[in-house]
Order: structure tokens, then sequence, then C-alpha cells
């Protein structure tokens, strides 16, 4: 008889139990709902930091690339005014230099626009010559993004040329 106890209890036991999973295999309708709030809730956070993370990358690269642009101006502007002598600067225009060349005797003058003309168009090079006297150039090169509506300076460089004279 304890035989015939156990057995039934556990007939009903597992009877019970099987019934039991085969409603539980489903989810209800407020499990549903409450799980589709939360991703609701979440999808935003998530996608605001995946924006963040695009924009300081972008600006990141940005950067990078005004700092190769200016330092791609320096190089071009070294190798046009290296063999100028007798500096000068227009008062009202300091990003003009002009500049008499040695070998030739000819005065030149140079330009931002001159500098690297197949730059990139969102970027562009400026330069600024205050300070240039006869016997010393200086030129600030910065490369300048247009970034929110607003022109942002985002590398620079400073270039010194002595002219021989005041070298010795």
């Amino acid at each position: 008889m304890k035989f015939g106890l156990r057995r039934r209890i556990g007939h009903l036991l597992s009877g019970t139990i099987s019934k039991r999973k085969e409603r539980e295999k489903g989810c209800t309708l407020i499990e549903v709902v409450t799980a589709l709030a939360i991703l609701g809730l979440m999808i935003p956070a998530v996608w605001g930091a995946v924006e963040t993370q695009l924009a300081s990358f972008r600006y990141q690269r940005q950067r990078e690339l005004a700092g190769e642009l200016c330092a791609a101006a320096f190089v071009e502007l070294e190798e046009k005014v290296r063999n100028g002598s007798c500096f000068q600067t227009e008062e009202d225009s300091p990003g003009v230099l002009w500049f008499q060349e040695q070998k030739t005797g000819q005065w030149e003058s140079l330009e931002a626009e001159e500098l690297l003309s197949d730059c990139v168009h969102t970027m562009w090079i400026e330069l600024d010559f205050t300070g240039t006297t006869e016997e010393r150039l200086e030129a600030e090169i910065r490369a300048v993004a247009r970034l929110e509506e607003e022109e942002t300076v985002l590398a620079d460089r400073k270039l010194m040329i002595l002219s021989e004279e005041e070298v010795l």
C-alpha cells in the first residue's frame, strides 16, 4: 500500500508539474509589455552613447587631418621662401608675404590660397605673417574648419626663417 500511494502521489505531482510547464512555455502580455518598456528606455541611452563616440571619433580624425595639413603647408612654405630674402608684409593684409628671390632679384608674393591647392574642401589654411621683418620671416600656419556653424582652428604651426645676415 505504501508503494501504491507513492505512485499515485508521484503521478499526480508529475502531472501538475507538466501542466505548469505547459502553461509557462509562453510569456504573458504584461511580461512582454514590461520587456518592451525596458527596451524602449535602453535604446535611446545606447544610441546617445554611440552618437557621442562617433562625434568624438570624427572630431579627432579632423584634428589629425588638420595636423597633417599644417605640416604639409609648413614644408611647402619653407620650400617656397627658402631662397628668399628681404621679407615684407602688408599692414592691412597680414596673410600675404612679399619676398625677394635671391637668385633672380624678383619680388614674389605668397598667400594661403597658393599653398596646398588640392586640400580638403571642409578645411583650409590661414597664414599670418605678423612679426615678419626684412631679415626674419615669422609665420603662423593654421588649419581651420567650419564645425557647427563656427570656424574652429584645429591645428597650428609656427615657422621662423632667418636671413643669412641675421644668422651671422
